[in-house]
């Protein structure tokens, strides 16, 4: 593997007992640049290798392990490496949308057991999974967080090392950093992305302290868009009160256009009771209305 690892400080669960790795990737290349050398260490020491990866990616490992020497259908044969498809192996233990332990236990386990069985000497078992980036792609986070925690209840019966991967551009959402911070806690160690694993401890620390700066930035400009978006929301709902109150101006404008009469009507009626005018005068007024046309 590279040699370029972040540690992440040991959380509750047994992690000394065992190395489970998270990638984060952003492009193919990177994710089988780290998991091809994590496959052929163990297949090289005697050891067995389980992959469950998407299609292609198990095509495309495949092929770098033949490419480097390994017989694909011997190890297959003896069970030294097995390749499982993700989707396919998720859907026999998944329950309700969430992973089932029992059937993870009896599945998951049943393929290290017979893979540690094929390991020679002290060789080692090493197993590379997406499955739990597929649960989170499909927008099931806490199916993928609980897959990660069964993955570590399985260490405590056996002895493998794991490589986790998931696409960066999986985590582009503001609510995603919860997330993220989820999946690193149940692992031990965490593969950064290419950038930053080419870089030496200065260059990194440095790129960290950019990528600071850029969230701090990042975190402010949403305050403010968030901000923006109350004051139009209040706005709008100001000016929505506003058409309201024209629309029934103009409602009953129109009813009084098309019968002016009554406007007069509600005139002479307000003139009788109102002592600052001649009476008489407007006495006169209703009469005239009484005797006319729409009397």
């Amino acid at each position: 593997m590279s040699a370029n690892i972040v540690q992440w400080p040991v959380q509750h669960h047994e992690h000394a007992s065992h190395l489970h790795v998270v990638q984060f990737y952003d492009d193919d290349s990177h994710l089988l640049d780290e998991v091809s050398p994590f496959i052929e260490s163990a297949l090289s020491k005697g050891g067995a290798a389980v992959a469950i990866a998407t299609a292609e990616h198990c095509q495309t490992l495949g092929e770098r392990l033949a490419e480097d020497g390994f017989d694909l259908n011997d190890l297959s044969h003896s069970g030294q490496y097995v390749a499982l498809d993700a989707a396919e192996t998720i859907a026999r233990f998944m329950v309700d949308g969430q992973p089932d332990p029992d059937r993870f236990a009896e599945i998951i386990g049943g393929v290290l057991a017979q893979a540690q069985d094929r390991i020679a000497g002290n060789g080692e078992l090493a197993a590379f999974g997406e499955m739990v980036a597929l649960l989170y792609a499909e927008g099931n986070p806490d199916g993928a967080i609980r897959l990660e925690q069964l993955w570590n209840e399985l260490a405590r019966s056996y002895a493998f090392r794991l490589h986790c991967a998931y696409p960066l551009h999986g985590f582009d959402r503001e609510a995603d950093g919860v997330w993220i911070e989820a999946v690193c806690a149940e692992h031990s160690h965490i593969l950064p992305t290419r950038t930053l694993a080419t870089l030496n401890e200065r260059e990194r620390v440095q790129a960290i302290a950019i990528l600071q700066q850029k969230a701090n930035v990042l975190e402010r400009e949403v305050s403010e868009r968030k901000r923006a978006e109350e004051q139009l929301a209040e706005r709008n709902g100001e000016l929505a009160d506003a058409l309201a109150v024209r629309d029934m101006f103009l409602s009953v404008a129109a009813h009084e256009l098309k019968t002016p009469i009554a406007g007069i009507r509600l005139g002479a009626e307000m003139a009788l009771f109102d002592d600052t005018r001649d009476r008489s005068d407007a006495e006169t007024l209703w009469d005239n209305l009484l005797d006319g046309p729409c009397g």
